[in-house]
């Protein structure tokens, strides 16, 4: 539950990062020139994406907890993506490694 709390958080902090017009976005996939061009739209689906991730740490983590769990992790997860988006250091295949890693932790304790 934990990974999948985080998954919402990146996916809504990265899609509310490459919505914004002062960000530099690497426009060489295909899912950031579609956020580029659909910014409204994607403006609201990572506001709803990060909304999604705090209700399901408030049901996992209890009311102070998950408030406290989701505002530590936002904030860590977005000052991240706007350290290594620009500078191109993180692509999908770093994150998809760093997720299956994540998935294999919760599960093996």
């Amino acid at each position: 539950m934990v990974t999948a709390i985080i998954i919402l958080i990146y996916m809504g902090s990265y899609i509310s990062y490459c919505s914004s017009k002062e960000a530099s976005v690497n426009t060489n996939l295909k899912i950031n020139e579609w956020l580029l061009k659909h910014f409204k739209v994607a403006r609201y689906g990572g506001f709803l994406l990060l909304l999604a991730s705090s209700f399901a740490s408030v049901y996992h983590f209890g009311t102070t907890a998950g408030i406290l769990y989701c505002i530590i992790t936002i904030t860590t997860v977005m000052g991240l993506i706007v350290v290594f988006s620009p500078l191109q250091q993180m692509g999908y295949k770093q994150v998809l490694i760093l997720f299956i890693l994540l998935l294999l932790l919760e599960f093996t304790f």
